[in-house]
């Protein structure tokens, strides 16, 4: 069985691309810059050439891609795509009704809003890993001594200029308090997102006209959505961030590393960017505590950052997602917050217990190299031929 891979840099493409081999297939990589992930005529022109020259079975990507669908409903090539953003703009492009397409999304709310638009090619599978083998080689004294950290956070506080957010900085008084409003009792709930449920239609069609951003050709726009997801979803995880990781290092050292403005916390250690191949691993594993903090449109799903950490034995103190305890046991394999003096008495209490703290990270560690390796959920998506 012959399989392509459409690389975009996404995370774990190399750990997929050795999975797949193992299971037996024979890659073959196509790794062309695309320009406009729906009418790059290079790329597509360049798909279509290496779908002739390697006349693959398959074709795989990372993140769902309206142009690589549309190559191979030509071909009537099976597309499969395992999405692991949230939220998804190409998720709303009319191509993921083509019937050779196999998406899968690992975000429960997600899936059931995708199946209404498309009930027969969308699935439901959560996000996996490629566990680290050999710790002891994996790392050198020098890296032991540079990621070692007491409490780490790696990822982005959302304020860059560049994200859509800032555009309801030009809202009207009333549009904009509604939403700050919304937004500082939306923080202030762990567990359940209920930005999308209190956008009444008046206020979606307000905001929608204010922001002035036009539909595109041969997506289907929900405006609840892009306005709850895109905009004040992506709003809250920023304040919700900036506010956690404050009250984290109010009482103790927090290391950050991270391109976003931090200019704002105090008492923190900004490391600058991890590398997501060659020094984000070796974080999680050498922090004695690391940080997630799932972003506000991923509504109920386990987000990738839980299985990277476990996937290299760290130990992880989570916020509360509906999915989680599906898949993981609260204090056995990590363990999860329920507000932020919680957050604040379990870092302490986990600090103080390194046996306690370690025991979970070994479990944790057990827990994804048996259940939620690439391996084992690709064998079991690409067993969906129909």
């Amino acid at each position: 069985m012959k399989i392509l891979i459409c690389r975009f840099n996404g995370l774990g493409e190399k750990g997929i691309i050795d999975s797949l081999k193992r299971l037996g297939y024979t890659v073959f990589e196509y790794d062309k810059k695309c320009d406009n992930y729906d009418t790059d005529i290079s790329y597509l022109e360049g798909l279509a050439a290496s779908i002739d020259r390697y006349k693959p079975d398959k074709v795989f990507s990372i993140n769902y891609f309206p142009i690589v669908s549309k190559v191979c409903k030509i071909y009537g090539l099976l597309y499969y795509s395992w999405v692991y953003d949230c939220p998804e703009l190409h998720l709303y492009s009319k191509s993921i009704t083509n019937k050779v397409n196999r998406i899968f999304v690992f975000d429960k709310v997600m899936y059931e809003r995708l199946k209404r638009r498309s009930p027969y090619n969308i699935f439901y599978l959560p996000l996996a890993t490629e566990p680290v083998e050999d710790f002891d080689s994996w790392i050198s004294n020098e890296e032991k001594k540079r990621y070692s950290h007491d409490i780490t956070f790696i990822g982005s506080l959302y304020n860059e200029k560049k994200r859509q957010y800032h555009q309801l900085e030009s809202l009207p008084d009333y549009e904009r308090g509604y939403i700050e409003g919304l937004v500082q009792a939306q923080v202030n709930v762990f567990g359940y997102n209920f930005i999308m449920d209190s956008l009444s239609d008046d206020i979606v069609e307000r905001i929608r006209k204010q922001l002035g951003y036009e539909s595109i050709d041969d997506y289907e726009i929900e405006n609840r959505e892009i306005i709850a997801d895109h905009y004040i979803g992506v709003y809250a995880s920023s304040i919700e961030r900036i506010k956690t990781l404050q009250k984290v290092a109010d009482v103790h050292t927090l290391s950050i590393y991270t391109d976003s403005d931090i200019s704002m916390l105090n008492n923190v250690e900004n490391c600058g960017i991890a590398d997501s191949v060659t020094m984000t691993p070796k974080i999680y594993h050498l922090s004695k505590i690391n940080l997630n903090i799932t972003m506000k449109p991923i509504q109920s799903g386990v987000p990738l950052r839980v299985f990277d950490v476990l996937g290299v034995g760290g130990f992880l103190i989570t916020n509360y997602q509906p999915e989680i305890l599906k898949y993981f046991e609260d204090g056995k394999d990590l363990v999860v917050y329920e507000s932020l003096d919680d957050l604040q008495y379990k870092i302490h209490y986990y600090l103080e217990h390194e046996d306690e703290r370690k025991k979970i990270a070994r479990q944790g560690y057990k827990k994804v190299k048996e259940n939620f390796t690439y391996e084992k959920l690709l064998e079991m998506m690409m067993m969906l031929n129909l």
